[in-house]
């Protein structure tokens, strides 16, 4: 009995599995990514498929030509966004393509998708999107709305209370098959982190603060255990840091480091060796979820069914576990706001709130430390991570200078300040590359080349903020394309969707993630709502695992002595 109580403590450093129990949750499970799609499009349409099909060729040509000549991929991206915003104006409201125009987009994607391949990565497309859209220009449109990608503009959209939809990669996102639903209504329309906004939004974060991120003490606590359990997977650690650096650039390696820490931290879950096999799935799906859902249907929605099962899983191991499950049953509870002046945001079943923290976790959180630790170590080799950012497109001095004025090595640099580096590592190849909002007022922009012109945009459009380009802007970063982790504004990087330290964070000369709490600016679950002004804008979109996945990296790398050597409050013991 002790033991049985043991497993049921909430705040329990491990949530060891119990066989069988998560039987009792298979019916909601099985729910999970299930259902018609959410909110289609008139593309949606399953039936247009085999037209596509048919004409294949041609659309692939056409595709190919415009991801080869600028001049045809603009007047492509014209005629999307024509067709676009024709339908929005008739049929009064946003993200519905008519079928007539379903052949364009069918080539545009083609073309972006060739863009994304010959440039690397979202920050090549976006770059390519710069070059030919014009750089004085404050918005763009592209897909489905419209970008934004200077750094005080996008300074200012996550400075300020956004206001949400489900857009992802500057379209609507693939529902429920790749994506959870989501709305701001109480109910069952979901209520996935990425997609809801107002008084729903600050409950879910203030939950999710109170029932994982804010627990200081504990997360301290599974970091300190960290060397003990990971020791197995990696028993031996050459002290030569290129040797270690080239042990941990294995991909399966990394990847396991990563995924065991990140659930290990979050949820006290030490994964056995068929979840790891289910986690490390993550990083070969991460190219699935930006296409959108006519694309989804001209690949016969196979990639659905392979991520509805990934889904179905990360809830399984949750379910496993018994001291996880009644954690989720504390985060449903603390959904009712009523209490505080809000809605009953809780009637969702457990395991749905499951699937759509697991999403962000897995998503977020451990594909996003796991880029932002491969491209670290690609930065202290002095080496652009080419799975991300093209060739050229970081500089990295021989040497740098800190300061003092004094010229230091790589490790050195890091050593001195590992989250000054990190930050500047995730400046130049960004883990989260842009985000989606929706515009709450109506703009006029100009677009180049034919079908272009002065465009009004409506309100409630999608607005994509590119982070990437933003932290390149030479109005605000000097010498942008120089690696330099010693500079005077290393602290005005937004890529964490906000600039941080906050002020009730800052507890020294150099910032350590683990000094104090992490600050939630949406407040606490006691707190009233709604919000005031003045609480509203505030980073409210920070990522909440910011502290986390920054700590997360400094342990891995602190597996190698001489990458072990700063000033941090919890660090590997040599």
């Amino acid at each position: 009995m002790a033991e049985s109580a043991a497993l049921l403590t909430v705040d329990a450093p491990i949530n060891h599995r119990v066989p069988g129990v998560e039987d009792a949750h298979k019916a909601n499970i099985d729910k999970i990514g299930a259902g018609p799609i959410v909110d289609p499009s008139p593309i949606d349409s399953m039936w247009l498929v085999p037209f596509a099909l048919l004409f294949s060729p041609l659309l692939i040509s056409m595709g190919i030509a415009a991801g080869l000549c600028k001049c045809l991929f603009v007047i492509a991206n014209n005629i999307q966004m024509r067709s676009f915003l024709i339908s929005c104006s008739c049929l009064c409201f946003s993200g519905s393509q008519p079928i007539w125009s379903y052949a364009f987009w069918v080539q545009g994607a083609v073309g972006t998708l060739l863009v994304l391949m010959l440039r690397s990565g979202r920050l090549g497309l976006f770059q390519f999107y710069e070059e030919v859209l014009g750089r004085g220009n404050k918005h763009w449109w592209a897909m489905s709305g419209i970008m934004t990608h200077r750094y005080l503009d996008v300074w200012d959209t996550l400075k300020e209370f956004q206001v949400r939809g489900p857009f992802f990669g500057g379209n609507k996102a693939a529902r429920p098959g790749i994506w959870p639903p989501g709305d701001n209504k109480p109910g069952h329309g979901g209520s996935f982190l990425l997609w809801i906004s107002g008084d729903k939004h600050t409950s879910y974060r203030r939950a999710l603060h109170a029932i994982v991120i804010g627990k200081f003490e504990l997360i301290k606590q599974r970091f300190k255990m960290l060397q003990n359990y990971l020791h197995p997977y990696l028993p031996s650690t050459p002290k030569d840091p290129a040797e270690f650096l080239a042990l941990l650039q294995n991909e399966s390696t990394m990847t396991e480091l990563v995924s065991r820490t990140v659930w290990f931290i979050v949820f006290g879950v030490q994964l056995d060796e068929e979840e790891l096999g289910w986690a490390a799935e993550w990083g070969s799906s991460a190219a699935f979820f930006i296409l959108p859902q006519f694309v989804q249907n001209l690949l016969l929605r196979s990639l659905e069914r392979s991520v509805k099962k990934m889904r179905r899983n990360m809830v399984t191991i949750m379910c496993r576990r018994p001291g996880v499950v009644k954690l989720f049953a504390e985060f449903k509870g603390l959904m009712n706001t009523k209490g505080v002046g809000g809605e009953d945001y809780s009637e969702l079943p457990v395991e749905t709130f499951m699937d759509e923290i697991q999403f962000v976790v897995n998503f977020a959180g451990l594909l996003g430390t796991r880029q932002l630790l491969e491209s670290t170590i690609y930065a202290l080799n002095r080496q652009v991570n080419p799975n991300f950012v093209k060739d050229g497109e970081i500089i990295f001095p021989e040497t740098l200078t800190n300061k003092e004025g004094k010229s230091v090595s790589y490790v050195e640099a890091y050593n001195e300040d590992p989250i000054a580096f990190l930050k500047e590592v995730a400046r130049l190849d960004p883990p989260v590359t842009s985000a989606n909002s929706l515009t709450q007022q109506s703009l006029t922009i100009d677009m180049p080349s034919c079908f272009g012109g002065k465009i009004d945009i409506p309100v409630n459009s999608g607005n994509q903020y590119l982070i990437s380009l933003a932290v390149r802007d030479e109005a605000r970063f000097s010498d942008a394309k120089e690696f330099n982790p010693y500079r005077a504004n290393i602290d005005d990087v937004l890529s964490w969707n906000a600039t941080f330290p906050f002020p009730e964070e800052n507890a020294g000369r150099k910032y350590d993630p683990m000094a104090v709490a992490t600050y939630d600016p949406n407040g606490n679950v006691k707190d009233p709502l709604p919000l005031t002004w003045r609480q509203k804008n505030n980073w409210n979109r920070v990522c909440p695992g910011r502290n986390i996945a920054l700590q997360t990296c400094v342990m891995i790398l602190g597996m190698c002595p001489a990458l072990n050597n700063s000033e941090l409050t919890i660090k590997w013991t040599n």
